[in-house]
C-alpha cells in the first residue's frame, strides 16, 4: 500500500459582506467554505508544545497542516476545515499561525 503524501483537504471560510436591496432592506452577508487544497493534517503528538509565530505570540496548537507551498496565504484567526477522503471532518479550527518554507507550506491550529 503506498501512503498518500497529502491524504486530507483543506477548505477555507468565506464571508459576503451584506447589503441592502433596492427597496432599502438590509440582507446579511452569508458564510461559507470554499477552496479544496490537498493537505496533510498531523496531530501536535500529544505533547504540549508551544510554537511562537511571526508576530510575537505563543500557543500550544493541536493541528499542524502541511499543503504544498503554492498555495494561498492564510492569516491569523482565519477558520479552516480538514476533510478526510469519505468526506468526514478531521478538524475545524482558527488558523493560529501560517508559513510558507522552501518545499511547502504549513499552518498550526
Amino acid at each position: 500500500m503506498i501512503v498518500s503524501f497529502r491524504p486530507h483537504t483543506l477548505s477555507y471560510q468565506i464571508t459576503t459582506e451584506g447589503r441592502e436591496d433596492e427597496n432599502g432592506d438590509f440582507h446579511p452577508g452569508e458564510t461559507s467554505f470554499a477552496g479544496e487544497i490537498p493537505c496533510r493534517c498531523e496531530p501536535n503528538g500529544g505533547k504540549a508544545e508551544v510554537r511562537v509565530f511571526d508576530d510575537g505570540t505563543t500557543s500550544v496548537y493541536r493541528y499542524i497542516i502541511y499543503m504544498d507551498r503554492d498555495c494561498k496565504d492564510f492569516k491569523k484567526d482565519e477558520q479552516v476545515r480538514v476533510s478526510r477522503k469519505d468526506g468526514s471532518i478531521l478538524v475545524e479550527a482558527k488558523v493560529l499561525g501560517f508559513q510558507r518554507d522552501q518545499l511547502n507550506a504549513r499552518i498550526w491550529v
